[in-house]
């Protein structure tokens, strides 16, 4: 008898588990990201994109795990791929210049313009694009790019972190900390002001 039970077993479940489409799937890694559960978010966007390869959503959700878990790599590919198949720029271009900016791919970052973007896609773009100044040790055009961050978005932590490294930078210790806890005060568990700050 139960020679007979286990191969129905087998069959039912894998009935039950072969309807499932990318449009489910992407629905199933979208609860998954709401959760930070980034690893069961992969599998599922993975399996919607093998049903899938043009879903361009499903590609811009991997690509900002790939980011958020420090595989920028992996994001920079993802997120490329999403802009080929439409995704928008307001999304795309902030996560892509930080998959570049990572990568110390500074010329990349700072070829993105954000006159297009919305107010708070064009802040953080902006402040990618000022960290990569900053880095090739352009503190006035930083300083320049972090200005205009702000005025797009007065409340932007990204800009806010990047004008406290500036600060920093030339001298203003006490001027970077009154940024680093003006940002701590709204977001207390940002590590990188930590980082900064210590």
């Amino acid at each position: 008898m139960r020679n007979l039970i286990f191969p129905l077993i087998v069959a039912s479940l894998l009935a039950c588990g072969g309807n499932e489409s990318s449009e489910q799937y992407l629905s199933s890694a979208k609860g998954y990201l709401a959760e930070a559960n980034y690893q069961a978010a992969t599998i599922e966007l993975k399996n919607a994109l093998r049903l899938d390869a043009n879903s361009a959503e499903s590609r811009w959700l991997l690509g900002k795990i790939y980011l958020e878990t420090g595989d920028v790599q992996s994001a920079e590919k993802e997120l490329q791929r999403a802009g080929d198949l439409g995704w928008k720029a307001d999304d795309l271009y902030p996560s892509l210049a930080q998959a570049w900016l990572a990568q110390g791919k500074f010329d990349e970052v700072l070829s993105l313009d954000h006159k297009s973007l919305q107010a708070d896609a064009a802040a953080e773009l902006l402040s990618s694009q000022a960290a990569a100044e900053l880095a090739q040790g352009n503190p006035e055009e930083s300083g320049k790019l972090v200005g205009l961050a702000l005025q797009k978005n007065p409340e932007s932590d990204s800009a806010k972190l990047v004008e406290a490294r500036l600060l920093a930078s030339q001298g203003d210790l006490t001027g970077s900390l009154i940024v680093l806890e003006e940002i701590l005060e709204s977001n207390p568990e940002e590590a990188d002001v930590w980082r900064l700050k210590g």
